[in-house]
């Protein structure tokens, strides 16, 4: 009888902890496309979705990684002990956790490369180049897993607009250089504190002989200021901080001459649309490329990327540490007006075209740009959308 009771037990834990759950695949419209079994998944990114299962096999639990595409169909089955999320239809598998990486396609073909125990992230729009590591030296490899960039440096595993800082791993002077992403060199080893540097507009922050300087796609210095601190050019405009204990920050052109006054402690560069996070005892709001104010110096944290979320959000003061969903939520259109919905939370549209929103009872549903609501908040532990689908567990 003993016996029977704990294999009943045995049986009911199985069953009922660390099992696969059902998950809708959802459209923009909240309609139904397929269902599938899995502990948990990604969002969909070039085309795949990352599936985590949990199985119990042999009187062990497995933990196994694998790939759905649009339709629900497995074209990678659940193999794998990890497994990043596709970029530009990239990933970096495990067979085994902690073992050597595997550099597979969308239909899960393995691309030949050195084997490497610990890579960097593949960077959607940018793998041209993707970060290894050997003996904590960093290198790049293709996207045909060839080594064009030998594992011998520190720097970023980040490229921009074709560029790519790094610095010799035994460089005794800490100076950094810039390389081409077929491997050539742009510069020699010559810029200090450039280890995070990256082109933008064709300009790239580095500090020449002692002074926050601008270099262009040639490695030629264009600019220094006579500054203290120097943040990247946009909209023709870039922070400097003019005093030595870090605050009075301002904007310069590429005269170095003030067009917005260095009257705050700290600002943000402007963004894609044009518009700023500034501080001042300890207040955020957010300044239009003419200085303008258009959301008020009233907050402690704002998120401010319109075109990526569909809104810009102003969190207040509080007293106490609290969850953001606790905390007291300004939302603002694209101009500037506050922005009515049916909720407490927003959050991002990631570029696409429907965001998800959490009401006062912390359940899901989703908004279009209009900020209509297209899925009342039904779910529990919906996901965002991406590539126009979210997952969003069964009823």
């Amino acid at each position: 009888m003993k016996t029977t009771i704990i294999l009943l037990l045995s049986f009911i834990w199985i069953t009922c902890f660390n099992q696969n759950t059902e998950w809708n695949c959802i459209d923009t419209t909240g309609r139904t496309l397929f269902t599938i079994k899995a502990r948990f998944v990604s969002d969909f990114s070039g085309n795949r979705a990352k599936v985590y299962q949990q199985n119990y096999v042999n009187g062990g639990w497995e933990k196994v990684y694998g790939f759905v595409d649009h339709k629900g169909d497995f074209v990678i089955p659940c193999i794998y002990a990890s497994a990043s999320d596709f970029r530009d239809g990239l990933a970096w598998v495990q067979k085994e956790k902690d073992g050597i990486y595997f550099l597979i396609n969308e239909s899960g073909d393995i691309i030949p490369t050195k084997p490497y125990t610990k890579v960097g992230y593949i960077i959607e729009g940018k793998s041209e180049l993707i970060a290894v590591y050997e003996n904590k030296k960093l290198g790049f490899i293709n996207k045909k897993g060839k080594e064009v960039i030998p594992c011998k440096y520190l720097g970023s595993n980040n490229h921009s607009e074709g560029f790519i800082c790094l610095c010799p791993y035994e460089s005794v002077d800490s100076k950094y250089g810039f390389f081409k992403l077929d491997g050539s060199a742009l510069t020699p080893f010559h810029f200090k504190q450039a280890g995070t540097s990256s082109f933008n507009n064709g300009l790239c922050r580095v500090n020449s002989e002692g002074r926050p300087a601008m270099i262009d796609t040639t490695g030629k210095v264009i600019f220094k200021t006579k500054y203290k601190s120097l943040q990247d050019f946009n909209f023709g405009l870039a922070a400097v901080c003019t005093k030595s204990n870090r605050t009075g920050w301002g904007f310069v052109n590429l005269n170095d001459k003030l067009v917005i006054p260095a009257e705050y402690d700290y600002v943000n560069s402007f963004n894609e649309d044009g518009l700023a996070i500034v501080e001042k005892n300890d207040k955020k709001g957010v300044i239009d490329t003419t200085g303008k104010l258009v959301i008020p110096m009233i907050y402690a944290s704002v998120y401010c990327e319109l075109t990526r979320d569909g809104y810009i959000c102003g969190v207040h003061h509080s007293e106490n540490p609290a969850p953001l969903f606790k905390k007291k939520l300004d939302y603002f259109d694209h101009d500037y007006h506050p922005i009515s919905f049916p909720g407490k939370v927003i959050s991002s549209a990631n570029y696409g075209s429907i965001m998800k929103i959490i009401d006062e009872n912390g359940m899901d549903g989703y908004m279009n740009r209009k900020y209509e609501v297209v899925v009342s908040p039904i779910y529990n532990r919906a996901s965002s959308f991406h590539e126009n689908k979210a997952w969003v567990p069964k009823n």
